[in-house]
């Protein structure tokens, strides 16, 4: 499971998932649960994840979760606040 998947998953699920011993695949590797409900309440608001040598060393996986009509209820994206995040796209 990613982050960004686990990131809307409802409180119990997250709970099922954070209760799994979680192995350290780098120096950088996130398993304790505090740190993690942390990156996954960043994940909610700004929509993506980042993971810097993380999985692997020398590799920077980049994650966003596609919304749906039919889940929508995972996040009625006409409710959100503007991102904090932006890129601004050339040209």
């Amino acid at each position: 499971m990613t982050a960004t998947n686990a990131a809307n998953l409802d409180q119990v699920a997250q709970q099922r998932v954070l209760r799994r011993k979680l192995q350290k695949l780098t120096d950088r590797s996130m398993v304790y649960p505090a740190e993690i409900q942390a990156r996954l309440a960043i994940i909610r608001e700004r929509l993506y994840e980042d993971a810097d040598g993380e999985v692997m060393d020398g590799v920077n996986l980049l994650a966003a979760v596609i919304f749906r009509e039919r889940r929508a209820s995972l996040l009625d994206w006409r409710d959100r606040p503007e991102p904090r995040h932006t890129v601004a796209a050339d040209g």
